[in-house]
Formats: C-alpha cells, structure tokens, sequence
C-alpha cells in the first residue's frame, strides 16, 4: 500500500536521472509516465536545473580547463584515493603537508586533521576527554557530538541553545 500511494507518487520527485558533468546547474532527463510513475517514457530532452545535491555545486569539475588538468596531474603523481583523514584510510604525504600548513596557519607545533561525520565525533571526543572532565554542550548539538561525550565517560552539562545561562538539566 505505502509503495503504490506514497512511494511511487513521490518518485517523479526524488527519483530524478541527470545527464552530463553536474555543475551550478544540472541536466535532468524529461520523463513522462502513464501508470503513476511504475514506468517511464524517456523524451529525450533534458531541463536545466540549479544543482543543490552533488559535491560540484560550485561548478569545479567541468570536462575540460585548468581544474581538471591539475586533477589528472595531482593522480599521475599520487594516484587514486578516498582523499579521507588518515585515521580512517592511512596517512600520506599530502596529509602531512596540510596538517604542516594547517599548524602553521595556527601557530602550533602540530595539527591533526579530522574530517565531519558522526563517527568523527563519537570516536574522537573519547580520546580527547575521560573521566574529570566537564563538558558545557549547547543543548542542540548534533547527536554525534552528544555521543562521543557520553562515550568519553565525562561530565557532560547542557546549556539552552543560544543562552550564555546554564540549565540544571544533564544532557
């Protein structure tokens, strides 16, 4: 019942096939159905759409130009990876080169860099902080900040978002 009612309504909508290197704007493929979106009847032409759903909404991978020669160059050097922090994938020279320069930028001996996801602030928070520790969190923090905290076995007190007054309430 929900796949024929609700699913299958909602698909023209957040189902849609693009074409082409995306950019500021994408290609979606013009599609027409008959049977409440169970099929499709593709035309052959494309809408021009501003892009809000890829990494390329800034337009910096067109199919040709400066971007995309330096690209190539930077894999003939270093090959393909995951590009991710090298607690999840390794560590290379170009970690080391932006963990130097990050540092720098900061004015500290060294820098480690962590990318944003939940299992970087559930895994992390614990190695930063233990026992001892208190923790003042905005009560609107995400849910893998909250974690890590608990995890971490400190003590963890919120505060109401936006207020410098603290609650009385444990997060």
């Amino acid at each position: 019942m929900f796949h024929r009612r609700v699913f299958l309504r909602t698909r023209d909508c957040f189902a849609r096939l693009t074409t082409g290197v995306p950019g500021r704007t994408v290609h979606v493929l013009d599609r027409t159905s008959e049977d409440f979106n169970k099929t499709y009847n593709y035309s052959g032409k494309f809408t021009e759409c501003l892009n809000l759903a890829s990494y390329n909404y800034l337009g910096f991978s067109p199919p040709q130009g400066e971007c995309l020669e330096k690209v190539i160059g930077a894999i003939n050097k270093y090959g393909v990876c995951t590009n991710s922090p090298r607690n999840e994938v390794g560590y290379s020279s170009l970690h080391q080169e932006a963990e130097r320069l990050v540092a720098q930028y900061v004015g500290k001996p060294h820098a480690i860099i962590q990318s944003q996801g939940f299992s970087t602030n559930s895994t992390t928070l614990p190695i930063l902080m233990g026992k001892g520790t208190l923790i003042i969190s905005d009560e609107l923090n995400h849910s893998s900040a909250v974690y890590g905290a608990r995890l971490s076995g400190a003590n963890l007190r919120a505060f109401k978002h936006n207020s410098n007054i603290m609650t009385p309430y444990v997060a």
